[in-house]
């Protein structure tokens, strides 16, 4: 189990989460969306997280053509999202509001007739340096801001429609 701190309040990620896959959404932390989930096996992942904590593991389709997704039809990165709320509709169909809460990578994927569900590892949102200082990456980083910023100074230099106070 994986502790993710969003706005102060820390949130218990379990090893293993029900999957929702999405045919033509890439879902974000940090999202809220409502969306109509239809399919048996994400009615039932909605429903097996709806039990165990409100939590799901919301990933890609790379085909949105099918209509019964397996591991090779996923993408391994996707987003633990909140339950926030679900209406259950006539058709069989929910309507929920979900919100993004952190990156997570599929480790391994289990399929049955009725569900899918994962164990996964929590992504940080931000790296956390090496213990030995600034990383070859970090420096790349730094080095690609400065260069940014020196660029953003010339062109409002060059402007003269945006104040000088912005560059």
């Amino acid at each position: 189990m994986a502790t993710h701190t969003r706005a102060e309040d820390p949130i218990d990620v379990p090893d293993r989460l029900p999957v929702i896959a999405l045919r033509d959404l890439v879902f974000f932390p940090y999202m809220v969306l409502p969306l109509l989930i239809g399919r048996a096996r994400s009615v039932a992942a909605l429903a097996e997280a709806e039990r165990e904590g409100h939590l799901v593991l919301l990933v890609t389709q790379k085909d949105p053509e099918v209509d019964d997704p397996g591991k090779s039809d996923l993408h391994v990165m996707g987003t633990v999202a909140h339950v926030a709320q679900v209406t259950s509709l006539p058709d069989g169909t929910a309507r929920v509001m979900l919100e993004g809460l952190t990156r997570a990578r599929i480790r391994r994927l289990y399929t049955s007739a009725s569900s899918l569900r994962a164990s996964l590892e929590v992504v940080p949102d931000h790296p956390t340096p090496p213990e030995s200082g600034v990383g070859a990456g970090d420096r790349e980083l730094v080095s690609l801001s400065r260069l940014v910023a020196g660029l953003y100074s010339e062109y409002t230099r060059l402007n003269e429609r945006i104040p000088d106070e912005l560059g």
